[in-house]
């Protein structure tokens, strides 16, 4: 089975998390401002360290295919209010994906790249218990890649939220530490 790895966001990739963002598979659920400048002055941060969400870029045996996030919900008070009117949140971690690549869709590889992402969470925050996912219910297959790596819906309804990419019935689907078959007991 070829390696899934977790590359740290660099300078170097956001040109091509710009053109991920421009592709259409991708900007219907993600809708960031694509441009360069817009996408450098949006994620430098992450790359700097100074945002409180951690970026990686998902590479398959040394070729990035796509873009993967996490960050404390308590660093997020926001969102995190935004979330706790639909579920209960105690010590949660949100993350957000993307597989960049649309000929490397449909193929598993975001469903595999959410169960590895997940195990290196534990460890990365150990206070951590639950990891939590909006996604908006016509996104299909997000919810389902979510559902094949151990994910189960906790809720769903309409977030009182401004952010595009979640307007619109949404799903929440929660993944608590500790759960039989759980990302970390699968080969990571």
């Amino acid at each position: 089975m070829v390696a899934i790895v977790f590359t740290p966001l660099g300078d170097g990739h956001l040109a091509t998390l710009a053109e991920w963002l421009r592709s259409p598979h991708v900007s219907r659920w993600w809708p960031d401002p694509c441009e360069l400048p817009q996408v450098t002055e949006r994620y430098h941060p992450i790359v700097e360290g100074t945002d409180t969400a951690h970026g990686f870029v998902i590479e398959l045996d040394d070729i990035p295919i796509g873009y993967i996030q996490s960050y404390r919900l308590a660093d997020e008070p926001q969102w995190s209010a935004t979330l706790a009117v639909a579920i209960e949140l105690r010590d949660a971690a949100g993350i957000d994906y993307l597989i960049g690549a649309a000929e490397m869709t449909g193929r598993g590889y975001g469903t595999r790249a959410i169960r590895e992402f997940v195990a290196s969470l534990w460890q990365r925050y150990e206070d951590v218990s639950t990891v939590v996912v909006p996604v908006q219910q016509a996104n299909v297959a997000s919810w389902r890649a979510l559902e094949r790596a151990g994910f189960r819906r906790a809720w769903e309804g309409l977030l009182d939220t401004d952010e595009p990419g979640d307007q619109g019935p949404a799903y929440i689907y929660v993944f608590e530490r500790g759960t039989p078959d759980a990302p970390a007991t699968r080969g990571s």
